[in-house]
């Protein structure tokens, strides 16, 4: 009679809604981190390989940001800036260190912060050391604006993109008991993808194999950081319904 009295273990109350300690959410990311690793590794190789063997994918890259280049117009120029702007730097770490916040305070835990943190963050990463060691020049088109890194493979603002908004996605369709809702926010999150993928290569920044490395290495982030992370069905936040009575 006592002991069913006793205050439950904090560890265990929150099982299953998102009450994951801080600790604990932080072990989940060391399986992970062989997993990152290759990724980098592959990132580079690809880049290497399209930078320094590919030849025919060079030509159809350049030919790509050319025919863009000589298509732009003053409203398009206008638009593609408004169509980068949350993937920008500032932006994009406002808005992660926004969405971790409200998924500690909504889950009462730290799996979902957790689970965004890195996503974003090893995308990151990877995308700094990769960008060094390949070093690509940007297309040689003029540009419309400016930015202050230099190298051009893998898309940064892609890759930020597809994990920022997929986990965000992702951590929403958790919590909401409707397959419509789940799907539209992911639809949302690849819709943002594709603008911003157009827009960088539009205003001659990155070359099409940019973004579409950008693109990948965002989504494998996401799905391994999903897999280690948020999938677990221990440290899933409980779903809100949203279907009619």
């Amino acid at each position: 009679m006592v002991s069913s009295l006793a205050a439950p273990d904090p560890a265990i109350a929150g099982a299953g809604h998102g009450g994951e300690s801080l600790r604990d959410a932080l072990r989940r990311v060391l399986p992970l981190l062989p997993v990152f690793a290759a990724l980098l590794i592959v990132t580079i190789a690809a880049g290497l390989l399209i930078t320094n063997v590919l030849d025919g994918v060079v030509a159809w890259d350049t030919d790509v940001v050319q025919e863009l280049a000589a298509s732009r117009t003053p409203a398009l120029d206008d638009l593609t800036g408004y169509g980068t702007f949350l993937a920008e730097s500032i932006p994009s770490i406002v808005l992660t260190v926004l969405a971790i916040v409200v998924a500690r305070v909504v889950t009462k835990g730290w799996t979902w912060s957790v689970f965004i943190a890195v996503a974003v963050g090893s995308e990151k990463l990877i995308y700094l050391i990769s960008s060094i060691v390949v070093d690509r020049q940007r297309p040689p088109v003029p540009t419309v604006g400016e930015t202050y890194a230099t190298a051009s493979f893998p898309s940064g603002h892609v890759g930020t993109v597809v994990a920022l908004y997929g986990a965000i996605a992702l951590m929403i369709g958790a919590r909401i008991d409707r397959r419509a809702v789940r799907v539209l926010f992911l639809a949302l999150a690849a819709g943002v993808a594709m603008v911003v993928a157009y827009c960088r290569m539009y205003r001659g920044f990155h070359f099409p194999t940019d973004v579409m490395t950008g693109a990948v290495l965002g989504l494998a982030c996401l799905l391994v950081s999903w897999w280690g992370i948020g999938s677990r069905s221990d440290s899933r936040p409980a779903a809100v319904s949203v279907r009619g009575r």
